[in-house]
């Protein structure tokens, strides 16, 4: 196997625990065998991969200059790390975090900073200036792409998005994606929808329905 079939390999060999499992819910589960087709030729295949690895790890270099957190759990498949001892047991907590005093912090006063900065623009790309040296400040040259990189990278997206393979793959895996959720919930709903009401509080992930109509909402905020 070359490098990328060596990355995209499944990790058939983890015992998976998900957070199910370790609270233990009975859920109908389904199961899939038989020979996976994915709706295009192998090379096809192998080079819609090649494409798709390509551009998660381009994801992740933006996504590192601008300070933005990437996936661990994607990161990991890329490098060929899988987790050999997954947790086997969770914990649900029931008590809301408690908000934070000053979220906005309008209750601090303005930071004084030694050092004054510009912004102009270098290249085609807007720069932080050092006043005093006239130049890029040094601990923020990392950051910084040239106009020439993100015009490759971005001519790169645009066509790979245009190729009919690609465009064809995830289409139907993104369809077989949703449609197996889709038969989850029609197999689980009620078991989810016990699972919610069993939370003795309320807040914004485990809101089971909110009221949109308008007549009724404004009649109970009258009351």
């Amino acid at each position: 196997l070359d490098d990328i079939d060596r990355e995209l390999c499944l990790p058939q060999h983890v015992e998976m625990h998900s957070f199910r499992d370790a609270i233990d819910v009975n859920y109908q589960r389904m199961g899939l065998t038989g020979e996976e087709l994915s709706g295009v030729p192998l090379e096809d295949l192998r080079s819609a991969a090649r494409q798709l690895v390509d551009a998660l790890r381009l994801r992740s270099e933006y996504m590192e200059l601008v300070g933005g957190v990437f996936p661990s759990t994607t990161r990991n498949f890329l490098i060929g790390k899988y987790p050999s001892n997954l947790p086997k047991s969770a914990s649900m907590s029931y008590n809301p975090p408690e908000p934070p005093k000053d979220h906005w912090g309008l209750d601090q006063p303005l930071p004084i900073y030694e050092q004054i900065f510009d912004l102009e623009r270098h290249r085609g790309t807007v720069a932080v200036i050092d006043k005093s040296t006239k130049e890029i400040f040094e601990p923020l040259k990392k950051f910084y792409i040239t106009r020439e990189k993100y015009l490759k990278d971005f001519n790169w997206l645009n066509r790979i998005c245009n190729e009919g393979p690609l465009k064809t793959f995830c289409y139907r895996r993104l369809t077989f994606l949703q449609t197996h959720f889709q038969l989850h919930v029609l197999l689980n709903e009620q078991l989810e929808s016990a699972e919610q009401r069993s939370v003795p509080h309320r807040d914004f992930y485990n809101i089971r329905k909110v009221d949109t109509h308008i007549h009724g909402l404004l009649f109970r905020q009258a009351q």
